[in-house]
């Protein structure tokens, strides 16, 4: 047997086998970590328009601080 169906068949073996989590459950995990990153997101983009509130000038963050975050919050 070559190396590549060595790996092949020890990566089915694992993906078959008891040790993983059920899809309903990766599912649910995968959903809760989501929402998690999007409120983080969320709450270092309002800290940032907070503080440029704040500091008395009525300027924005910049350009490229809002299209980081936006980026970050949808890519979430």
């Amino acid at each position: 047997m070559n190396p590549a169906t060595n790996l092949s068949s020890a990566i089915t073996r694992y993906v078959h086998h008891d040790d993983t989590l059920p899809l309903p459950q990766l599912r649910k995990l995968g959903l809760i970590y989501s929402s998690y990153r999007f409120v983080v997101s969320l709450f270092s983009m309002l800290m940032l328009y907070i503080s440029a509130r704040t500091d008395g000038s009525a300027s924005l963050p910049s350009f490229l601080q809002q299209t980081t975050l936006s980026f970050y919050m949808l890519l979430s």
